[in-house]
């Protein structure tokens, strides 16, 4: 039996469409692999620049770890960059996150409680910062 010219068009297209269907969905799993690579950046980025702080002068490195904080805070959460601690603090009370509310009440302590800084609190606050990094993702803006 003879194959008609219907049927070898239809098979042709059948091929055609699978192959199609194949290639789609390799290209939307490397779209998707460069998407949450992108939303990584970010959050490695801040985890550079927060393991780049020397905290060999305590003050200095408050003062640093505080802009970045807020920095971090607004591309993440979305507060204004310009609030204090205890602004940004209310905020992360809102949506019970401890581990922010934790940072802030750190931050706050060491920034207005009129005496030296302690190395071991400041290290506590980098490494609490960096936790907060590591677990809350940026959003991408694509």
């Amino acid at each position: 039996m003879a194959i008609e010219a219907k049927e070898v068009i239809m098979i042709a297209i059948g091929i055609i469409l699978v192959i199609a269907v194949m290639f789609l969905i390799k290209y939307e799993s490397r779209l998707k692999k460069s998407l949450d690579q992108r939303k990584d950046n970010r959050n490695v980025f801040y985890k550079k620049k927060l393991k780049a702080i020397k905290t060999s002068n305590i003050e200095q490195a408050l003062n640093k770890v505080d802009r970045l904080a807020r920095e971090f805070f607004s591309e993440a959460f979305g507060p204004d960059y310009h609030l204090e601690c205890s602004d940004v603090k209310e905020k992360f009370a809102k949506i019970n996150n401890l581990d922010c509310i934790n940072f802030c009440s750190l931050m706050i302590e060491l920034n207005y409680a009129g005496e030296k800084s302690d190395i071991k609190k400041v290290k506590k606050m980098i490494s609490l910062l960096e936790k907060i990094i590591s677990e809350n993702k940026i959003p991408s803006k694509v």
